[in-house]
């Protein structure tokens, strides 16, 4: 069975919820869990959770955005190799828009 989607997966018991500081109403709360991900060595996903991070400063931290990128890495690896990158940072970015 193949993996469920990001957000369609149970929240674990235990979750860290972490919110990004801001004065604005604009301030978002999503659960995440704390990321132990091995240092990225895929220019591809590096640079989609630096674009990320740029597009979505102020709202989520740097740490989310690289858990969204690396679990939307993860849900794609069936796609072509030619077409992952792309994919990866659309999937990516349609889910932290999804939690404006």
């Amino acid at each position: 069975m193949p993996p469920t989607p990001y957000r369609h997966r149970a929240i674990p018991r235990g979750a860290a919820l972490r919110r990004v500081p801001d004065t604005t109403s604009t301030e978002t709360t999503i659960p995440v869990q704390a990321s132990v991900h091995p240092p990225v060595t895929d220019p591809t996903v590096r640079g989609a959770v630096d674009r990320l991070t740029a597009e979505f400063a102020g709202r989520f931290t740097q740490d989310l955005v690289d858990h969204v990128v690396r679990g939307s890495h993860r849900d794609l690896d069936v796609v072509s190799a030619a077409a992952l990158p792309e994919m990866v940072e659309r999937l990516a970015r349609q889910r932290l828009i999804e939690h404006l």
